[in-house]
């Protein structure tokens, strides 16, 4: 054993152990449940798409106002798609992507942080950071942030050697094809360590490193079937989404605080105690990771828990540089209660009255489902309040998709002015008003035995044998 690892008493292999059973909990619990919510139907159903269509480059979300899809690009959507070749087309499957990614981060999280302060802090700031669930929730959902999450740090732990390993720009390559530009909040933190090991030309051959996979995949994207997907791309989120709201005024936005505080659970500003004299200098690590995804989200206007899974982390660090020496319990007993604890909560999950991934399906979606297994419907005419479709997400989209991932239908939008026939194969989805059920009827539309609020699902009345005719 090297001097260096006789300092610590938690093995390789009862490190993953731990954070397996961590994991168990706070993003397997229930795992076989329905239940993906906000954007995670959109992703599922193009994951779904690329494998049935067997095109790997044109995003087909199945809902008319994201179709393709030009949001993000491909390699997080690869990767469901690949998954789904193994498992089938649910919930549980996809969210094994998360768990998995949940496991590995927070392993590599933990030797990061022993190797850089000290077991102590690296088991509190597991600890911190299973307990904040809203780090768990995107990774027990479909969301691409996960991914770039890990192999953004990855790069990051790679470099951060005593000779800098240049295969971090392979892993910050991946990160920028998983999510786009959020490989950008990586940079300051890969530049510092450069300047601090004088490491410049290792650096060459880490752009070299980086270089390679997003150019491969530019150079796939030009003889795919969407060739100027990268333009696309700018013109959807950059030049028409983000350049109209940045903002350094946003910097100060009173509700992005109240989240920041609220998810950390108001325990945030205990990482101001690390920048005390003996522990000033082990804070700069996590300040430069925390800071630059923190200007780039609240700049951007993107306020939402999921945006908080890049910050957590090394939120989590900075409170346990200030708190953990103060923590009179061994590390080997925080880590063995945790363990119980995880497994104990584990245990009871099964036996609590209440869904761990939501409220379920609505009965409309759960019928619509069972309707297209049996192939008798295909498409579903989705009416929904007029909204403002400005934005990359609005709320029709939002629920359209889940209606497309459960459903497994293709989506359309009825005209308001004439209203659809009833048809073969076809469904009609009324989310609101209600006044408009009047019109359905004479259409050959019938109300199918779902009735869930204020929205109904609507079938053609002569094929359709499990239905009541409305009067």
């Amino acid at each position: 054993m090297s001097p260096r690892s006789s300092r610590f008493s938690l093995s390789h292999r009862a490190i993953l152990i731990w954070v397996v059973c961590l994991a168990a909990l706070s993003v397997g619990a229930r795992n076989f449940e329905d239940g993906i919510t906000l954007d995670g139907p959109f992703y599922a159903s193009i994951a779904r798409n690329i494998l049935r269509s067997g095109n790997w480059f044109t995003l087909n979300s199945g809902i008319p106002d994201l179709n393709p899809f030009y949001g993000n690009p491909h390699l997080g959507f690869w990767v469901f798609a690949l998954w789904l070749k193994i498992l089938p087309a649910a919930d549980w499957a996809l969210r094994i992507v998360g768990h998995l990614y949940y496991v590995a981060f927070l392993s590599l999280f933990f030797l990061y942080v022993r190797r850089k302060s000290s077991e102590k802090i690296a088991v509190v700031s597991v600890i911190l950071l299973w307990s904040w669930f809203q780090f768990s929730n995107p990774h027990s959902n479909v969301y691409l942030d996960p991914g770039a999450l890990f192999w953004g740090a990855l790069s990051v732990f790679l470099w951060d050697r005593d000779r800098p390993n240049p295969s971090a720009g392979v892993a910050l390559g991946l990160c920028a094809l998983y999510k786009s530009m959020t490989f950008v909040g990586f940079l300051p933190a890969l530049a510092l360590i450069t300047f601090q090991r004088r490491a410049w030309r290792r650096a060459v051959l880490a752009l070299l490193a980086f270089i390679t996979p997003v150019g491969l995949y530019a150079l796939a994207l030009r003889s795919s079937p969407e060739p100027d997907f990268l333009a696309k791309y700018w013109s959807v989120q950059i030049t028409h989404r983000f350049a109209r709201i940045w903002s350094v005024a946003n910097l100060f936005a009173f509700e992005y605080w109240r989240q920041f505080l609220y998810y950390s659970y108001y325990l945030a500003p205990l990482g101001l105690i690390a920048f005390r004299k003996q522990t000033r200098s082990e804070a700069v690590i996590p300040t430069v990771m925390a800071v630059p995804f923190i200007v780039i989200y609240s700049v951007s206007g993107l306020i939402g828990g999921q945006y908080l899974i890049m910050v957590l982390p090394w939120i989590a660090w900075l409170i346990a540089l200030g708190v953990a020496e103060k923590i009179r319990v061994p590390s080997e007993k925080l880590v063995w209660g945790s363990q119980v604890i995880a497994v104990g909560l584990l245990c009871l999950a099964q036996f609590l009255p209440f869904s761990t991934h939501g409220r379920g399906l609505p009965d409309e979606l759960d019928e619509l489902r069972a309707l297209s297994r049996r192939k008798e419907v295909e498409r579903l005419y989705f009416d929904f309040p007029v909204v403002d479709t400005s934005e990359k997400w609005s709320t029709r989209s939002l629920s359209a998709a889940t209606a497309a991932w459960y459903g497994d239908v293709t989506i359309e939008y009825p005209d308001v002015n004439r209203f659809p026939r009833a048809e073969k194969g076809a469904a009609y989805l009324l989310v609101n008003p209600l006044d408009r059920s009047a019109i359905l009827p004479p259409l050959g539309w019938c109300r199918g035995r779902g009735n869930y609020r204020d929205a109904s699902l609507w079938l053609p009345c002569l094929t359709y044998d499990l239905i009541s005719k409305t009067s």
